[in-house]
């Protein structure tokens, strides 16, 4: 067609069972086309101008655009009875991020770095610091650590591979190239200052060079060009090198790298942060990368406005296990708007038996006036005459806030919120504040309880400051002033310290009892159906070796899982056939369900509810039964179906139990 011989060449690059087995090669146009053409001597043969159209090379097809030669092109091929037919084929084309449009390829001069000697210095860097603990790598200025780990093995896939870095750009923004062009001699003066005329012909007919340096080029030189580089100011050497970098994988290769390559020749050989900290990235609740065309983009400002920053923080802390991504689903988001106002109630409540808010459960008799260093000064003073229940819940407080201490040390930020909503969501909301209740109907641990209360309140909302920063401030505002530091913030009280307390594990021990007798209770009077009005009487039978602890625990007992009675067992009790047996860790409970629930009633119920279990299930089994399904399924909806056929299992069976119960009664 423009009349020039093609050369033929063989390579196994081409796959040849598919189409022709015959491949047009367009080294100047194309990305693969382009090795192939260095691989056997190709010419470049540019056929397009700037603006889109062809030139001289497209010999008839000049001035032409892309879309128009094509067409002419068939035409053509057409009269000389060349044209065997025509085909619609699939294949994946560059398109223009801000326009949408066809990218095309063209060769072209462009300005490069020199890549290798820069990173081999890099991954020499890498693998000491691999080698290495956390704390070791902080005192050392050449190396650094990447958490997750499991990013080296891509971090030295790059960095072994790399090529010379293309480092001009044809932007309208960015730093210049520093190169002006000579139009007298044709030479290029490349300078750090401006030049007044060509260092190699003298002539003053010299011109900048119109393109940017790469947005990447000129963002890896922040680590030093921000502290007065090449001058040792006192920013410099305070400085640098920095301690974390934290940023997302994606550019771990485009940013980091390039930061540690430029910072390690720059900077006498220092690394420009020792931890490379790369978190995850959000995706929608099935993996998706979140995109506006595939309608599945999450507007963090909406789901701010309906569930509230601090909730919305919560969830994407909570779900950024390391190397992981997070699946953004709204449904936890909601749960974690639970958790803040679970955190704010219980706040009030211990205010309100404080006597900061005004409320019948304290009397003015009874406030508290003492400040949070008075409260850590009496506890420290008292803390082996402590309750049990006030020494356990101390010592919950400070094994948590270690293990968050640890967690945020390592990055495991994931585990750190999981931690921290662990101790206030269940140690200290659904069971602390419901001993207290009863704590504080004695007059001989009244005050030792507000103590504790006190000391709680303040270090809870500073271990959970940067979790949930807005609401833990706004409730250390309504603290009143007498009972705070200097500082009216929160933000600036010092972080939980973890030396009050020693582990109690005698109280722990003996807590986690009454807790294991409470949860058999609860989940006895939910499986049969037993009003929450009713007050059962309950008997009991403990080992001789917890019979104190237990005894000591009755009152507790009794007020949390609302019985009428809590008494021993006598010998004639098991002989009776409406009683029903509890089995706990340290203890046999025995409950008579008669008069306690409608039986047939609640049978009944039961039995409806087991029907719809047993068609879930039989459901899920055909499902997971199927080779086709699991085949062709994801493993992750696969070992999600067979958790939810495990839970229906468990359901079914405590349903049978409780039935059973039930027909003795009956019979």
């Amino acid at each position: 067609l423009v009349v020039r011989p093609i050369p033929i060449i063989a390579d196994s690059y081409v796959d040849k069972e598919f189409g022709t087995g015959v491949l047009k090669v367009t080294p100047a146009h194309d990305f693969n086309d382009y090795e192939l053409g260095k691989k056997h001597n190709l010419p470049l043969i540019n056929i397009l101008e700037p603006n889109g159209k062809l030139n001289a090379n497209a010999g008839l097809y000049d001035g032409l655009s892309i879309t128009e030669a094509r067409e002419r092109v068939i035409e053509d091929l057409i009269k000389c009875n060349a044209l065997v037919k025509t085909e619609a084929i699939v294949q994946q084309i560059g398109i223009c991020q801000r326009c949408e449009s066809i990218v095309e390829p063209v060769v072209s001069d462009q300005w490069f770095m020199k890549m290798k000697p820069l990173a081999e210095k890099a991954i020499e860097a890498a693998r000491k610091g691999e080698s290495l603990s956390l704390t070791e790598v902080d005192q050392c200025n050449d190396t650094f650590k990447i958490i997750p780990e499991t990013w080296y093995s891509t971090y030295y896939h790059w960095m072994e591979n790399i090529r010379d870095w293309c480092i001009s750009r044809q932007l309208w923004w960015g730093h210049r190239v520093p190169a002006w062009y000579c139009k007298a001699c044709k030479s290029v003066t490349v300078s750090a200052e401006e030049p007044k005329n060509c260092k190699h012909c003298h002539s003053h007919e010299i011109y900048q060079d119109e393109d940017v340096l790469d947005t990447w080029f000129s963002a890896g030189l922040w680590p030093f060009a921000t502290l007065g580089w090449p001058e040792k100011t006192a920013a410099y050497q305070k400085f640098y090198p920095g301690s974390i970098l934290e940023t997302g994988f994606d550019i771990l290769f485009f940013w980091v790298a390039r930061m540690l390559m430029l910072g390690l020749h720059f900077n006498d050989g220092k690394i420009p942060f020792r931890r490379v900290y790369l978190h995850a990235m959000v995706r929608d609740e099935k993996g998706k990368k979140m995109s506006k065309t595939k309608g599945n983009v999450i507007d963090p400002l909406a789901v701010i406005e309906k569930y509230g920053a601090d909730a919305f923080r919560f969830t994407l802390l909570s779900m950024s296990g390391q190397g992981r991504d997070i699946k953004l689903n709204t449904d936890r988001v909601e749960g974690y708007k639970a958790f803040c106002n679970k955190l704010w109630n219980a706040s009030r409540y211990v205010m309100m038996r404080l006597g900061f808010v005004e409320s019948d459960l304290t009397t003015a008799q009874e406030a508290y006036k003492h400040s949070l260093k008075d409260a850590e000064k009496w506890i420290k003073e008292n803390r082996s005459n402590l309750h049990a229940i006030n020494k356990w819940i101390l010592s919950r407080f400070e094994t948590t806030a270690d293990s968050i201490n640890k967690a945020f040390e390592e990055f495991r930020m994931g585990e750190a919120s999981l931690l921290l909503y662990d101790f206030i969501w269940k140690d200290f909301c659904d069971w602390y504040i419901e001993f207290s209740k009863e704590l504080l109907k004695d007059a001989n641990i009244f005050h030792e309880t507000q103590h504790c209360l006190v000391y709680l309140l303040h270090k809870t909302l500073r271990l959970a400051h940067p979790f949930i920063p807005f609401i833990t401030e706004e409730i250390y505002k309504h603290i009143p002033e007498t009972n705070k530091s200097e500082s009216t913030f929160l933000i600036l009280q010092p972080w939980p310290c973890t030396s009050i307390m020693e582990k109690q594990t005698e109280a722990e021990d003996t807590v986690e009892l009454w807790k294991d007798v409470i949860e058999h209770l609860r989940t006895f009077r939910g499986e049969n159906g037993i009003s929450p009005k009713a007050r059962p009487e309950v008997y009991f039978d403990v080992n001789i070796a917890r019979q104190n602890i237990f005894h000591a625990g009755l009152p507790f007992i009794v007020s949390i899982a609302q019985l009428g009675h809590l008494l021993p067992k006598s010998d004639d009790l098991t002989d009776q056939t409406d009683i029903s047996e509890i089995c706990c860790n340290s203890a046999r409970l025995y409950v008579s369900l008669r008069g306690l629930v409608d039986v047939e009633g609640e049978v009944s119920r039961l039995e409806k509810e087991k029907h719809k279990i047993q068609n879930d299930i039989n459901f899920l089994q055909t499902k997971l039964n199927r080779q086709e399904f699991l085949a062709r399924a994801p493993k992750d909806l696969v070992k999600l179906e067979q958790e939810r056929l495990g839970t229906f299992n468990n359901n079914l069976e405590s349903i049978n139990k409780a039935i059973e119960r039930l027909l003795k009664i009956k019979s």
